[in-house]
């Protein structure tokens, strides 16, 4: 399986959730997901895996947060099965 990594920098509780490309391994994604008890790291995880793997998740790709559980900036790992 192979595998790349991206830092994402994440904003809680936006009113205009979205998802921004900002350099070729750096992703902005917005969340209307408050930062507590993970409810925007979820968020975060399934508006990017829209995005990046698609909508039915059909591109043979799936998103792991691996650090930065509570931060605003974090880095995930996208593996291709």
């Amino acid at each position: 399986m192979a595998s790349e990594y991206l830092k994402v920098r994440v904003i809680p509780s936006d009113t205009n959730p979205g998802v921004k490309k900002i350099s070729e391994d750096t992703y902005e994604v917005r969340v209307r997901a408050p930062a507590c008890k993970g409810q925007a790291n979820k968020e975060m995880l399934s508006r990017l895996s829209a995005v990046i793997c698609g909508k039915n998740g059909a591109m043979g790709k799936r998103i792991l947060l691996v650090s930065g559980m509570h931060k605003p900036c974090k880095v995930v790992r996208i593996v291709k099965d």
